[in-house]
Order: C-alpha cells, then structure tokens, then sequence
C-alpha cells in the first residue's frame, strides 16, 4: 500500500545520535520520512528505504522545511521534532478523519511528555 502521509523531521546542530534513534523507530512505518539537517557538518549514514535526508546546511527553519515539503507526494504531511515520536496508528487515525471529512485540514492528537529530574 503506499504511503499516505509524510513525517518532515527538522534538525540542526549536528544531532545525529538523536536522528539515529527516530531513524530506526520510523524504518518500519509506512510512510516517507524526510529529515531537514541544516548543520555545518553532513549526516553520513545508510537510510532505510523510506527515509529521505537532505543537507541543508545554515538554512532557516521555514526555508529548510519548504525544501522538503516541496518534494513530498503523499496526501498527508505531519511535523515532529527530532526527538519526538509519534504512533503510526494515530497517524493512520488522522489520515483516515481527513479523508472522511473534506471541510477539515489537519487534526492534531494527544501529546505525552516527561522530563526527567536528577537521575529519576
């Protein structure tokens, strides 16, 4: 089935051990991943299939994002941070309230956080 939605994941500062987890926790999804790195330095790593990375070094955020956005092809698109995860199924839930309701043009879920203070 292809893909319905796109995850545009915007980084910087060379943040590529946190890109390594959201790498292999979106490899499985079914959709595109595009990840926008405006660090000095370039991400050299093997992407999975569905994961598109793109150098864009000493770019704005909103410039970045729309050279990324301009190359999506899915009917969906969804931003997260580099260190936020989101649930396929809820993604899934949000495409399909889309596709049912055309007067609507985006949905937003729940959001779950934590921090964490000293060592607990």
């Amino acid at each position: 089935m292809p893909a319905k939605f796109t995850i545009i994941i915007p980084t910087y500062n060379e943040r590529h051990g946190v890109l390594l987890r959201s790498i292999d926790y979106y490899k499985h999804f079914n959709c595109n991943v595009f990840i926008a790195d405006s660090s000095a330095r370039e991400f050299d790593y093997e992407f999975p299939d569905n994961v598109i990375y793109r150098h864009l070094p000493g770019l704005s955020l909103g410039k970045k994002l729309f050279e990324v956005a301009k190359d999506t092809t899915t009917p969906y698109v969804c931003l997260s941070a580099d260190d936020d995860y989101l649930l396929e199924s809820s993604l899934q839930v949000g495409a399909r309230f889309l596709d049912d309701n055309l007067d609507y043009v985006s949905v937003q879920g729940r959001h779950l956080g934590f921090d964490l203070i000293g060592n607990q």
